[in-house]
């Protein structure tokens, strides 16, 4: 709920550069999809100013721990892993630590570049193809290249 502290929200943020990596024995797909995530945390505190920041500061860390826990050490747009993070795309940005009240108030911000590689399931046939036969108008100029 809105009220329950400390509040840690994933907001998907765009998707990019979706390349196919593979093609299944069923003619399924596999691409490789960047997304652009951003994890907000807010904490608040009684204790004033240092005691906030102490917190949030806290939750910075705990996120961006376990965010690398998923990294790849070589080149994501090469790993055909589920779920891997891009660690050059790490940014962290704090809020100001605010009052409300008798409570202070702040707030992190990390985005990173998720790498996930999704499954496209095999495409049901629309049909067969037949042979078609073309008729030509003789009225028609020959197009001059052939």
């Amino acid at each position: 709920a809105i009220e329950d502290w400390p509040s840690v929200f994933v907001l998907p943020q765009r998707a990019s550069d979706f390349t196919l990596v593979d093609v299944l024995p069923d003619a399924g797909q596999i691409y490789r999809v960047t997304y652009r995530v951003q994890v907000l945390a807010w904490v608040r505190h009684t204790g004033g100013y240092q005691h906030t920041d102490d917190l949030r500061k806290r939750y910075a860390l705990a996120i961006r721990e376990a965010l690398l826990a998923r990294v790849s050490l070589g080149d994501p747009a090469q790993v055909p892993a589920e779920f891997v993070i891009a660690p050059g795309t790490l940014a962290e940005s704090y809020s100001d630590v605010i009052v409300d009240e008798s409570r202070t108030i702040a707030g992190v911000s990390t985005e990173v570049d998720v790498v996930v590689a999704e499954a496209l399931a095999t495409v049901p046939t629309l049909g067969t193809v037949q042979q078609a036969t073309a008729t030509v108008d003789a009225s028609l100029p020959q197009h001059p290249a052939l």
